[in-house]
């Protein structure tokens, strides 16, 4: 719940460092704003709303035609590319590193965005309705607080939820921007037009997805050119399952077993071979000096002239020669060094004496 949490408030720091957020905001709230005091303006001029009580009344579905037209167009851009442009500049790689559950990112996008998208329909439905109040103030009957117009508080911001729900499935599946906002304004304003023509011959116009949910906001029970066989809020039900299936289709294409995302160099694959193993590691080692178990010497005292002698040629030394029973040589007698004497001239000769084995040291 915690790493939602944190999620949650990573999305929502990421939405407002854009300006594709308050742009979003803007455009939805000064055209909604704007078509509704528009339509009234026209209403009134032309005397077109219904005369209830001998006044005009004008229809709800009519003078909020700007937010459920406009509205859908931009809540589709901006959830769309809530995904989308993280997956242009790299980003989302960051993002999954932080979290690497990735549903839990998609899933908090769609909490943070979706819900930031329906209560700005929710404002702009009342600033409209407010508006268009106050254009036909004294002319035209506009009740923005009565049971019917109650209706459009509540099913325009939900219709803006599903909209953030079906384009953030969208966005996840193409996970490019032009392409995705392509796909959806295409479909929703040409694909099921043209298809509307063919529904008097193949009565597949209930079955359109935008279709329902228009039916789910107005709640108009016929169209003038097929009947829908459920009520709206069956209408809203159907179009919610398809915006689910997408977004589920698009959480199972963005799992991590079917996209890696890896940030250093690609190792190189070495084969092993008898010369050049390879143990634990893509890429061949340094060779290595073997190991010996020699231990390093350590530095000795120079001997002496005696301790050079051996053993058996030690008789005439002075000093007794012990038993040799292991075959290691004994200690050396420490003695107290004798003062140097003036060594005779050597006289020259051409060849060098040859040294007798039988000598003793002081015969040398």
């Amino acid at each position: 719940m915690k790493s939602f949490y944190n999620a949650m408030r990573a999305e929502w720091i990421k939405m407002w460092s854009i300006r594709s957020a308050l742009v979003s905001t803007i455009i939805i709230g000064v055209f909604g704003v704007a078509s509704s005091a528009f339509v009234a303006w026209l209403y009134r001029s032309l005397l077109h709303g219904r005369n209830v009580g001998g006044a005009f009344a004008y229809p709800p579905e009519e003078l909020l035609m700007g937010v459920t037209g406009i509205g859908f167009l931009v809540v589709l851009i901006f959830s769309v590319t809530l995904v989308t442009t993280e997956y242009s500049t790299l980003t989302i790689e960051s993002t999954f590193r932080g979290t690497p559950r990735r549903p839990v990112v998609f899933l908090a996008k769609l909490v943070v965005g979706g819900l930031y998208m329906a209560l700005v329909g929710l404002v702009t439905t009342f600033l409209a309705g407010l508006a268009a109040k106050l254009v036909t103030i004294n002319v035209g009957n506009v009740e923005i607080f009565s049971s019917n117009w109650a209706n459009y508080y509540w099913r325009i911001p939900v219709a803006f939820f599903l909209l953030a729900l079906l384009s953030m499935g969208i966005g996840m599946i193409i996970r490019n921007t032009a392409g995705a906002i392509a796909l959806l304004v295409v479909w929703m304003t040409a694909i099921e037009t043209i298809l509307l023509v063919f529904s008097a011959k193949v009565n597949f116009g209930p079955f359109l997805p935008f279709q329902n949910l228009y039916y789910f906001i107005n709640g108009s029970t016929t169209t003038t050119v097929f009947t829908f066989k459920w009520n709206e809020f069956g209408a809203g039900a159907y179009f919610f399952g398809i915006a689910a299936l997408l977004f589920i289709i698009g959480l199972f294409v963005s799992d991590p077993a079917l996209r890696k995302f890896k940030s250093g160099p690609k190792s190189v694959a070495v084969k092993a071979t008898a010369d050049a193993p390879v143990l634990n590691s893509a890429l061949p080692s340094a060779p290595t000096a073997p190991a010996t178990d020699v231990a390093t010497a350590a530095p000795t005292a120079p001997q002496s002239r005696l301790q050079q002698v051996p053993w058996t040629n030690r008789g005439g030394t002075g000093f007794p020669v012990p038993p040799q029973t292991s075959g290691a040589e004994p200690p050396v007698q420490s003695r107290s060094p004798r003062p140097a004497q003036p060594s005779a001239p050597v006289p020259p000769s051409d060849a060098a004496e040859r040294r007798d084995p039988n000598k003793g040291a002081h015969e040398l």
